[in-house]
């Protein structure tokens, strides 16, 4: 298993995102599904290890549209910066990225695109 993470997430509307779980952790950030899907798994893992950690969003559907906030800690040394993101959408779909900044990023909003087929992750 890749390292130890807890998280916490809350599904909230576009105009309200509360935080939830240890306040000023560094590393939570929201996650945007502007999509048109409905996001039914996500998994963090720290960048440069082979497996996922749990669902994040285990019991919760990120509908098309609506923020998550994902709040967790990683302690002492196994602190990193640079994580994995995987979503599993309701068709059992999935889209992956490597290398995303926790440090410096707050947000995440994932879109996809029709005519490419792709999804793409911006970082802020």
């Amino acid at each position: 298993m890749k390292g130890v993470v807890a998280a916490v997430v809350l599904i909230a509307g576009l105009a309200a995102m509360p935080t939830v779980g240890q306040a000023g952790t560094e590393l939570d950030f929201a996650l945007v599904n502007k999509t048109g899907y409905p996001i039914e798994e996500v998994y963090l893992s720290p960048s440069g290890t082979s497996d996922w950690q749990e669902n994040v969003i285990s019991g919760d559907v990120l509908e098309d549209t609506q923020v998550g906030r994902i709040a967790f800690s990683v302690g002492g040394k196994d602190r990193k910066c640079l994580w994995d993101l995987r979503v599993v959408y309701s068709d059992r779909a999935t889209a992956e990225w490597g290398r995303l900044d926790l440090c410096s990023s707050n947000r995440i909003t994932l879109r996809y695109d029709q005519n490419s087929g792709k999804t793409q992750a911006e970082i802020k």
